[in-house]
């Protein structure tokens, strides 16, 4: 599918890293810290190790994965204006 088909699968990937990461930064309490920074280095673990092996064609890595991005997607992080919340792409 070309670049449509790249844009499809990277977009929801950079969201969920970007999710990861800002919360590691970003969180409001160390527990949430902690977990936001075990899912972003278990994220960035898979992605370098998916640039030479097809590992997310096994259905339990792949899963094991979806289970961490939905980790991150939901962790708190601390709004400009100090307010706490969920990271939110709609």
């Amino acid at each position: 599918m070309g670049v449509v088909g790249a844009m499809i699968l990277l977009m929801p990937a950079a969201a969920t890293f970007r999710a990861a990461f800002g919360a590691a930064l970003n969180a409001p309490d160390p527990v949430s810290r902690s977990l936001a920074v075990a899912c972003a280095g278990s994220l960035a673990a898979i992605a370098l190790h998916s640039t030479v092996d097809f590992n997310l064609a096994i259905p339990a890595n792949a899963m094991t994965v979806a289970w961490i991005a939905g980790i991150a997607t939901a962790l708190p992080y601390k709004r400009s204006n100090g307010t706490v919340g969920v990271m939110s792409y709609i």
